[in-house]
């Protein structure tokens, strides 16, 4: 089947995203009831949205969002391994749930008639589709033709295949649980199960040293114990040292107020096993330059059904003008993926994801100053729900989200002085 709806996640890539899935047989919906369970993606905005079936005939609408969590009842081969997407430039909907949809009769009926030729069925046509749309997902300042030689975020494909990636994925880590872990031993057995939840990312510095952000760690104390998984498999329990919201900086370069709250929003852990695992070295971030190439691994939890360790690509935008100890990125930003490093060419930090917002927010705070003088102020017109533009004509089994966004966090050298403050020396040996 195909949904043809506007889902919450993706207003800002436009509307009339065409969505295809797969009816599929559900223990957790009663069998008197009127509803199907859809292996879908649909979110609370997609209610009412027709779904067609593979001869475009109408067979029933989106229903409230959505059917128990991904499908231990509904669907018994739940994925458990590490994503397989490839590099991408944008996250890709898949979360773990199915989406729910009433048949209606009247549309049944006349289905049945047109199938038995006791109904007329409208005339098909081949429309016009839309293919570049104007959506606030495409707003920016500077507006770039990459060719063909980039990516859409602006990443060399000649590069896709660069060992970075390697490097990067074997040293992040899923932030699994805000509890300690008892089980976790140095020898213990690695798992190749990754269908757990994932509250954030993290990446390994030191065989013992895990840095991911303040705001991944909001309830917990200096010496509060957590646990993640690594690549590899293996669980390690790890304990909070230290997060910048104590004993960051959050003033700007004038000493005002910027960042109070998250003050950079960094925060650092070390396991009490140590690590199967090469630490990642942090590069030099005052060397960056705008499109110098990245890339990054994170967890975004809007994908779990194809699993973490999602690679993205994407270029630098630049760090604040205002507040160096954020650099903004072209990278998508989601819940899961917070924490995640920020890496160049040679496998190496320069950044961290903290945040996501429109891309012209990011060059609001970076090119737009460094390289015209100008400043520019964001104003409101009209309700965000009232201007939904078509999206380009995709038909697909997932809905693309936080296309054209802008990512910030803190850059490689403001990571180094925060760990060197809570430990240190203890980068020397892997730096």
């Amino acid at each position: 089947v195909v949904a043809i709806h506007h889902p919450l996640e993706a207003r800002e890539n436009g509307g009339w995203h065409m969505t295809t899935g797969s009816v599929v047989a559900c223990d957790a919906l009663p069998q008197v009831s009127n509803r199907l369970a859809l292996d879908l993606y649909s979110d609370r905005t997609s209610e009412g949205a027709p779904v067609l079936d593979a001869q475009g005939y109408v067979v029933g609408i989106l229903d409230q969002c959505c059917v128990e969590e991904h499908p231990d009842v509904c669907k018994p081969d739940r994925y458990r391994g590490k994503n397989a997407l490839g590099v991408l430039s944008e996250f890709l909907a898949a979360p773990a749930r199915m989406s729910s949809m009433i048949t209606v009769d009247a549309v049944r009926t006349f289905v049945l008639g047109a199938a038995s030729g006791t109904a007329v069925a409208p005339a098909k046509t081949t429309p016009s589709w839309v293919l570049n749309p104007v959506t606030s997902s495409g707003a920016a300042f500077e507006v770039m033709d990459w060719g063909q030689g980039f990516t859409a975020s602006g990443f060399p494909k000649s590069q896709l295949t660069s060992d970075a990636f390697n490097v990067a994925h074997q040293a992040t880590l899923m932030f699994m649980r805000q509890t300690g872990c008892v089980l976790c031993a140095e020898n213990a057995a690695l798992t190749g199960d990754f269908a757990v939840t994932c509250l954030c990312t993290g990446f390994a510095v030191t065989n013992d040293l895990i840095v991911t952000n303040d705001h991944c760690v909001p309830m917990l104390n200096i010496g509060d114990a957590t646990t993640f998984r690594t690549a590899a498999g293996q669980d390690v329990e790890a304990v909070l040292v230290g997060k910048t919201s104590i004993d960051g900086i959050g003033t700007d370069i004038h000493g005002r107020d910027y960042d109070m709250q998250a003050r950079g929003d960094v925060a650092l852990l070390r396991t009490r096993q140590r690590m199967v695992l090469t630490p990642v070295k942090l590069a030099d971030s005052d060397q960056l330059e705008q499109f110098d190439p990245v890339l990054s691994v994170g967890h975004p939890a809007i994908m779990a059904r194809t699993g973490p360790y999602v690679a993205t690509a994407g270029h630098v935008m630049g760090a604040n003008v205002q507040y160096p100890q954020d650099l903004q990125i072209k990278l998508p930003a989601h819940k899961g993926a917070s924490g995640s490093g920020v890496f160049n060419l040679a496998g190496e930090v320069v950044g961290q994801v903290t945040n996501g917002g429109p891309y012209y927010w990011g060059e609001m705070t970076t090119t737009l100053i460094r390289n015209y003088g100008r400043r520019a102020l964001t104003i409101m017109t009209e309700p965000f729900f009232l201007n939904l533009n078509p999206a380009p004509f995709e038909v697909s089994p997932y809905v693309p989200v936080a296309r054209g966004k802008s990512t910030g966090g803190a850059p490689s050298n403001y990571i180094r002085t925060m760990v060197e403050k809570w430990a240190p020396g203890e980068l020397a040996a892997t730096q």
